[in-house]
């Protein structure tokens, strides 16, 4: 461990100290550098390595003797031998906007897990696929990362069979499947943009969407929203038979959104469930020269412009931000969690909800 400029997280130090510890072969009671010490190398404060020291003293990795300081608990072994098995859909990883929308996600996933010595396997999936499983030899990983939509009632049960934890990710509710999951909330952050909206002198908002089952789940979950916040809503015609399966066919139903508006000579506030639906409505604006942030706000979900795809000189679309880094480090550390403490599939679930809660202001409102 070295003096460092920038400041540590808790799950950071906990993963250098674990890292120095096997890097040096330190033996059982070996003892390690003050709280102080080690604070003054993360450049945070002693509460914050007291914090990190503990979640090491539950795993047994470190022990405390008052009055005498940290010594190492058990030697920490390399996790070079653990298996990770990570399924996910098959994207076109060329297609920016593809990229943005999945491949960020995975990417962090699995440096994360890579970061922490796991012997991490990839299998891509197209949607839609009846034999996700087929071939895959499943049994001989120690542990499986699944999305959701992949377990069918057909699948369930042979994955029940196996004593391999199963981790669901991709969700946006809690599965019924019986195993661990991550999944992500959308109210926080519609509670927000529409406080947001509310602020600035506007009680109706005009729905974005597709008839796709994460835009159908979306919407709905803002329309509860709206009620909550006294809000009126009214969802704008949309393309039937549009879903999501590819992110060009949510652009040009924004497209028909961005046109519909015009033509009702719409005025208020358009809510959009997605990014893409949103560049649609940005791309009908612009070429009618309309400008979003005037006498028409647009309002999204997702923040892909926050990973550098946009088609202007900068961003512009006020969008609730998926929390896509934040799914994956819960991820990494679920799993962290479950081998550590070799979890198996038939102990009590772990469920972590991630809040998508940051609301991200630009000039589209």
């Amino acid at each position: 461990m070295s003096i460092i400029s920038k400041k540590y997280s808790e799950r950071e130090i906990t993963k250098d100290i674990i890292e120095y510890i096997t890097a040096n072969r330190l033996t059982v009671d070996t003892k390690l550098a003050s709280a102080k010490h080690m604070a003054e190398r993360y450049n945070v404060s002693p509460m914050t390595v007291n914090r990190a020291i503990s979640k090491l003293v539950l795993d047994g990795i470190v022990y405390r003797h008052p009055g005498s300081g940290t010594f190492v608990g058990k030697v920490v072994p390399g996790r070079s031998h653990i298996k990770v098995k990570v399924f996910n859909w098959q994207y076109n990883e060329n297609d920016p906007l593809e990229s943005a929308a999945y491949g960020t996600f995975y990417n962090t996933l699995i440096k994360g897990l890579e970061d922490f010595g796991f012997n991490v396997s990839i299998s891509a999936k197209p949607p839609f696929h009846n034999k996700i499983f087929a071939g895959e030899h499943v049994e001989v990983f120690d542990l499986l990362i699944v999305p959701g939509g992949m377990i069918t009632s057909q699948t369930v049960s042979l994955l029940k069979r196996m004593q391999t934890p199963i981790v669901l990710i991709g969700d946006h509710k809690l599965s019924p499947w019986p195993f661990h999951q991550i999944f992500h909330d959308y109210a926080p952050g519609f509670e927000k943009a529409l406080n947001y909206i509310k602020s600035i002198g506007f009680k109706k908002i005009f729905i974005a969407c597709t008839d796709g089952e994460t835009s159908n789940y979306r919407s709905d979950i803002l329309q509860q929203c709206a009620k909550q916040a006294k809000m009126t809503y009214e969802k704008l015609p949309f393309m039937h038979g549009i879903g999501a399966i590819n992110p060009q066919y949510a652009i040009l139903s924004g497209r028909r959104h961005g046109k519909y508006c015009i033509e009702h000579k719409l005025e208020g506030v358009i809510f959009s469930v997605s990014d893409f639906i949103a560049w649609g409505i940005l791309d009908v604006f612009r070429e009618n020269n309309i400008e979003a942030g005037k006498n028409i706000k647009l309002i999204s979900y997702d923040n892909l412009e926050g990973h550098g795809v946009y088609f202007r000189d900068k961003p512009v679309l006020t969008s609730i931000k998926h929390p896509l880094e934040q799914l994956a480090a819960s991820t990494v550390e679920m799993v962290e969690f479950i081998v550590g403490r070799k979890v198996s599939s038939d102990t009590v679930n772990h469920i972590v909800r991630v809040p998508a809660s940051e609301l991200i202001i630009r000039s589209s409102a």
